[in-house]
């Protein structure tokens, strides 16, 4: 007996699908699925291919007590896997087709459709087969723009997709254009070809809009298995597909193999999507600072970002402007040593393009992991599950503490607040990401907490989503020195509805 588990939604399910068939076709045996991963209550949802023609056999915990486990991320070739023996229960993607390429025949009969197509998606394949050379381009957005994963996966740019259609036009004169995309609005206005093109809408399921790319005569795939799927089970002998290059992952490290007739197309990813986080530096003066405090910005592990430079000083930071103008996701205003602080904050927001925005003043620096970890809290508060609704976890504002603590009733609850002040640990990781959490305090109590003006005993860097700023009309005010920054956090604080606080700390304080 071979037992696939499946995870993730339709395209790695048929991977999963495909690698433990081919196992159970070799051995002779039977083939089961196990889909314990999802809930009860989501099952039905969570599999599939039930509109497929594939065998169906769902496992049981008996069937799977007496299997040795082969886990992906520890199986160090192909080989392995290809030449792996009966009774053996698969976790992983299994995303390279060298795992079951020798049963290809019995796939693409087993991977059709049970059912005829719906009403739309019959017309559109009416379309496709009566256009000379129909072309499938699939744009993967959706999950992708989530915090976490972009980060990993990454959006493809509009050029990977000219660069393609450029390439095929090199060989066929009479192309048509058939735009699949879970974000088709955003590629009406932004792949202009200049070919006949055919935005795909209407459909009913995803797995017909699987089948309509495989029914077109070449492929361009994104970054996505589920595009992966509609060029691999496309019949055409002649087929031509384009794949970006790196696949799967937007860098080399995560890339998948791909099969060798595919044309691999050099990409680049994020230059369509806004950043995670916007930091707002304002710099009076030219001081060693100022360079340390850029460097730990520009240091991050993560990319996701883009750095506003206020250039405040009286005569230029000219060797900062040396040393930190030439990066792409830094932009540089100069105001005058005229503007103050806050007003210089306030300008800079109105140019922010990130999700987040964060402000720091000069001496202020973040610690190397610092975009990494607010990407991995916004996973978290976004969940990245197909299951959950992201627009119902997205905080307003995240703060940075280390003063929380349990009562006696296990609810979270910040400790001693006006006597503790904000210390700095910089040895402190990031243990556990599941223990942020949103206090319900009253806006009367946010008051007293930061009445002390110790601001930093409550909270360490502020993340402030961009939207909910603009939409509350929040700004710095233009007087009032320190009390400013103390008053723009409390007007926020009073508006937001979803705050969180997460116990550790993102940035530190040069003294």
């Amino acid at each position: 007996m071979i037992v696939t588990r499946f995870e993730g939604r339709l395209g790695n399910q048929l991977f999963q699908y495909a690698t433990g068939r081919c196992l159970s076709y070799k051995h002779n045996t039977e083939l089961k699925i196990d889909i314990m991963l999802a809930r009860i209550d989501f099952r039905e949802s969570f599999y599939k291919l039930k509109n497929f023609n594939v065998v169906e056999n769902f496992a049981t915990p008996n069937d799977i007590h007496s299997l040795k486990l082969i886990k992906e991320s520890q199986v160090k070739n192909v080989d392995e896997i290809i030449n792996a023996p009966d009774n053996v229960y698969l976790h992983g993607y299994w995303q390279n087709e060298k795992y079951f390429s020798e049963i290809r025949d019995i796939l693409l009969r087993e991977m059709t459709l049970k059912n005829p197509l719906s009403k739309i998606s019959a017309l559109w394949k009416e379309k496709i087969l009566s256009s000379t050379c129909a072309v499938s381009v699939h744009v993967r957005h959706g999950d992708y723009t989530t915090y976490g994963a972009r980060n990993s996966f990454g959006v493809l740019s509009t050029e990977y997709y000219f660069d393609c259609v450029e390439e095929l036009k090199k060989t066929f004169s009479d192309i048509t254009i058939f735009v699949f995309s879970d974000d088709i609005q955003w590629c009406k206005s932004n792949l202009n070809f200049d070919v006949p093109t055919e935005f795909v809408e209407g459909c009913e399921y995803d797995f017909e809009e699987l089948y309509l790319m495989s029914c077109c005569k070449h492929n361009v795939v994104a970054n996505s298995t589920f595009s992966w799927w509609g060029a691999w089970l496309n019949p055409n002998p002649n087929k031509k597909v384009f794949t970006p290059d790196p696949w799967g992952f937007k860098n080399k490290r995560g890339a998948r193999d791909l099969p060798e007739t595919w044309i691999r197309m050099p990409a680049e990813y994020f230059s369509d999507m806004p950043p995670l986080l916007s930091v707002i530096v304002y710099v009076e003066n030219n001081s060693p600072q100022n360079n340390l405090s850029l460097s730990s910005i520009i240091g991050q592990e993560y990319k996701d970002y883009e750095v506003i430079l206020i250039d405040a000083s009286s005569s230029g930071n000219e060797e900062i402007r040396q040393r930190f103008g030439g990066y792409k996701n830094v932009t540089i205003l100069t105001t005058g040593s005229h503007t103050k602080k806050f007003s210089a904050w306030n300008k800079a927001l109105e140019v922010a393009r990130g999700d987040y925005v964060s402000f720091l003043a000069t001496k202020e620096f973040l610690f190397p992991n610092t975009v990494k970890l607010l990407s991995d809290v916004s996973s978290i508060l976004f969940g990245n599950s197909s299951y959950l609704n992201p627009s119902e976890k997205i905080p307003q504002i995240i703060c940075a503490t280390q003063r929380l603590e349990e009562d006696a009733n296990g609810n979270s609850v910040i400790k001693n607040l006006p006597d503790k002040k904000f210390s700095v640990r910089t040895e402190h990781s990031f243990e556990n990401l599941k223990t942020f959490v949103e206090l319900k305090i009253s806006n009367d109590q946010k008051l007293m907490a930061l009445a002390t003006k110790n601001i930093n005993s409550l909270v360490g860097t502020k993340f402030f989503k961009r939207q909910f700023l603009k939409d509350n009309k929040i700004q710095f005010p233009v007087k009032g020195g320190a009390d400013g920054e103390l008053l723009f956090v409390i007007n926020a604080l009073l508006q937001a509805e979803k705050i969180t606080f997460v116990p550790s700390v993102f940035y530190g304080r040069l003294k």
